[in-house]
């Protein structure tokens, strides 16, 4: 993967979910940095989401990509779904106190972005929880059910 991606949870209580996204945007900028925000609720560990970028590089790479910019192809993986819509509806966030997960493409970047936005970090809200699998359709009693999401993901590659 050219570039390495830090992940990390953090707590929010979030009012309005389009101005909190262009606050990231504008810290984003400033910063120089790629930081991408995802609803906490869909996310299976820190490495779903770094598997995510990784693949959506080698599409970009590969010329396979269907979003225009890695970032979104990145979305399109995390949420397994084919369509950008849909993509942004189950991973975007949302209004109330639920938490966010952070990625950024530098660790100082992800924490500028969190200390500039007041969130307190909370990398429990990465793990893959009952609910969390139960949503996904997953087996919670699976000894390796967060592993089924990369099955998901390659499932996402090989209909392309």
């Amino acid at each position: 993967m050219a570039n390495e991606m830090h992940v990390a949870g953090y707590s929010a209580n979030i009012d309005d979910p389009d101005a909190f996204v262009a606050r990231l945007r504008a810290v984003s900028e400033k910063l120089g940095s790629v930081v991408e925000v995802y609803d906490a609720s869909i996310v299976l560990g820190a490495e779903h989401v770094i598997s995510a970028w990784g693949r959506a590089e080698r599409a970009h790479a590969s010329g396979r990509a269907v979003a225009g910019s890695v970032a979104m192809e990145a979305r399109l993986y995390i949420s397994c779904e084919g369509q950008i819509k849909a993509a942004l509806a189950k991973t975007g966030v949302k209004r109330g106190d639920g938490g966010v997960v952070l990625a950024a493409t530098s660790a100082g970047a992800l924490d500028e972005a969190a200390k500039e936005l007041n969130l307190v970090r909370d990398d429990a809200l990465l793990e893959p929880t009952k609910e969390k699998l139960i949503s996904w359709g997953l087996d919670p009693e699976a000894g390796n059910a967060p592993d089924l999401i990369f099955e998901k993901m390659s499932l996402l590659e090989v209909e392309r």
